[in-house]
């Protein structure tokens, strides 16, 4: 199928030699139809430059770009002759297997993608395997009819969906100034879009995201780690003043323009609150909010990708080959002694079987299991919880397992744990 290619000379200024015609580059990303703004970034890249977009990588592309590091840890072991790139958002400190994914993927890309200076050194990468981009939004979607001074009732506003029980959004500091003793604050009204605030939230849509914007006084950045501060960003596109923590992402970026206020993470809530209550007295400048989103447009987004990408491909020799290959010479191994581990082994080697089918599975028992979907190595049961079939891995496994996995008789495998070998292979 013949695919139309349309770049201006704004994205290659005076920098590209190559036919950008003749690059088949394929972004990967889990919902490419989604509203998020991730998919949104990329979907971008498709539209004006004409590279594709897919749930999967291909094999026939030049480089296949991973929306997400996540992403790429769900498919790497299938890619490693194709160079690869990925998106690293943000290191989150309090989420560790997030933590192992990212720390997995800088050992296998070629090339990764952050917004902020900050999480270059988690990278731990050379400086030229590593470009910083710069994320856009669409100015022209948003106005700048926000509401400006202390009105008979102020209107502070979060953005977001809070992840469960992490704690990197700020829910909890909302949810302290939300219920605050001070009289001035408790005239505020708060409200959230998104999910998860301890405040009256709503989801808005892409279209409808100006309206909530407009509806405030104040936007609060409420993150103590973030990646894309697109929120931060439709709030000032809007002419809506904005309350920022230092050192979070690629915030410090921002001018100090009159209206964008700022606080330092784990401040006192009451120095946090006093700062509030003065920025919504103040009078903002929306022109001078509205030009700090000047430099975040979509050619400013495309020519950050399109730069590094030249150097991988045409400028840098090819990669050399990385780690040991695991497959082929692994392997999961499982203790089962006494009724219920026997059991429930039957559940655990089948999962096994169904998300990493390509990796031999062994179970260790004084006798074999009906329906074990594995090769039975006998011991004796001679201690409490098979201690030492589990102190004898190395000993016990089949010799030509250079790596061992040790699967627990009651865990239940829910999707591939291709990775934790990887993590094995290279050291």
């Amino acid at each position: 199928m013949a695919r139309s290619w349309i770049l201006d000379i704004a994205y290659v200024g005076n920098w590209s030699c190559v036919d950008i015609s003749q690059i088949n580059i394929h972004i990967i990303c889990r919902h490419p139809e989604g509203d998020m703004i991730i998919p949104r970034l990329y979907r971008a890249m498709v539209e004006r430059v004409g590279w594709t977009i897919g749930k999967e990588p291909r094999d026939n592309a030049d480089l296949n770009v991973f929306s997400t590091y996540i992403e790429y840890g769900e498919y790497f072991p299938h890619y490693d002759a194709t160079p690869t790139a990925a998106y690293f958002s943000h290191y989150e400190t309090d989420n560790k297997n997030k933590r192992l994914w990212w720390n997995l993927a800088v050992k296998k890309i070629d090339l990764a993608f952050c917004t902020a200076p900050m999480f270059v050194k988690q990278l731990e990468m050379p400086d030229w395997n590593v470009a910083l981009v710069t994320p856009f939004i669409d100015r022209a979607h948003y106005d700048s009819q926000g509401r400006s001074g202390w009105v008979e009732q102020s209107v502070v506003g979060v953005s977001g969906f809070v992840p469960g029980t992490s704690k990197r959004k700020g829910a909890g500091l909302v949810g302290k100034l939300a219920a605050s003793q001070n009289p001035r604050m408790q005239e505020i009204i708060w409200k959230g879009s998104g999910s998860g605030w301890p405040v009256s939230t709503k989801s808005y849509s892409y279209a409808n995201r100006p309206d909530f914007y407009n509806s405030l006084s104040l936007f609060f950045c409420s993150s103590s780690v973030e990646g894309i501060p697109i929120t931060v960003l439709e709030a000032l596109a809007c002419g809506v003043p904005a309350l920022i923590p230092r050192g979070v992402g690629m915030l410090d970026e921002l001018p100090d323009a009159e209206g964008i206020w700022r606080y330092d993470v784990g401040a006192p809530i009451g120095d946090i609150e006093d700062i509030i209550l003065e920025a919504l007295n103040a009078i903002p400048d929306r022109n001078a909010l509205r030009a700090a989103t000047e430099p975040y447009t979509v050619d400013a987004w495309i020519e950050s990708h399109l730069r590094p990408i030249e150097n991988l491909l045409y400028e840098l020799p090819p990669p050399e080959p990385k780690g040991k290959d695991w497959r082929g010479n692994s392997g999961i191994y499982t203790v089962a002694f006494g009724k219920g581990a026997r059991e429930c082994a039957v559940t655990a080697l089948e999962s096994a079987s169904e998300h990493i089918p390509d990796v031999a599975r062994v179970y260790v028992s004084n006798d074999g299991i009906k329906g074990a979907n594995g090769k039975f190595l006998h011991l004796p049961d001679i201690d409490i919880g098979g201690r030492q079939a589990k102190l004898s891995i190395y000993d016990v496994a089949p010799q030509e397992w250079d790596y061992v996995l040790y699967l627990d008789a009651d865990t239940e495998i829910m999707e591939s744990p291709h990775f934790l070998f990887e993590v094995l292979s290279d050291g």
